[in-house]
């Protein structure tokens, strides 16, 4: 998939969520905001979507990289840990 298409796949992911924002494409929604350096709102996004759905790992994975970018090592951490959790993983 070239660029143009992940962008405007991105943005179908996006409109989407913003019809129905308590959608689980939150998470893909904000690792789009992670890629273009948005990470306040990724970690916005993430908190509100995991209000709602506070068991989905991929999520958390998320919020742990925008934790780390945002230099917060033990949200990053525990976040990280939670997604393994899960996920039935201790790794």
């Amino acid at each position: 998939m070239n660029r143009s298409e992940k962008d405007l796949t991105l943005d179908k992911i996006k409109l989407i969520f913003e019809y129905n924002e308590s959608s689980p494409l939150f998470a893909r929604v904000a690792e789009g905001e992670l890629q273009r350096g948005n990470i306040d709102d990724a970690v916005r996004i993430l908190e509100a979507g995991l209000r709602i759905h506070s068991d989905y790992p991929s999520a958390h994975f998320v919020l742990a990289l925008a934790n780390a970018y945002s230099g917060k090592e033990e949200e990053a951490l525990n976040s990280a840990a939670r997604g393994s959790e899960l996920l039935g993983s201790s790794e």
